[in-house]
């Protein structure tokens, strides 16, 4: 789709650019930043995708393991805790990565 990250998270701030309320726009941006060790902007646009559609399990996912990245497990378990109840196969998949 993208010869390489950094063109990708080109692309997807110029679509935000045109509709910052595109919270499927934001996850993939948050995954191209998690690609780069850019966890802390990662978690913020998971953060705003989340805001936009609080029920949007993917992106609890990804900001799941974004926080498990930066050490911060506390965090991981309170979006182990939100997507147990929208997706458990899911959340399972992050429960077993939380130490």
């Amino acid at each position: 789709m993208y010869s390489n990250n950094q063109e990708a998270i080109a692309q997807f701030n110029e679509a935000l650019r045109i509709n910052p309320d595109f919270a499927e726009v934001r996850n993939n941006l948050g995954n191209a930043y998690i690609h780069q060790g850019r966890y802390p902007e990662a978690i913020t646009q998971f953060t705003e995708a989340l805001q936009i559609n609080p029920n949007y399990a993917e992106t609890h996912y990804n900001a799941g393991i974004a926080y498990l990245k930066i050490g911060d497990s506390n965090s991981a378990l309170k979006e182990y805790q939100i997507l147990k109840e929208i997706n458990p196969g899911l959340a399972n998949k992050v429960y077993g990565k939380i130490p």
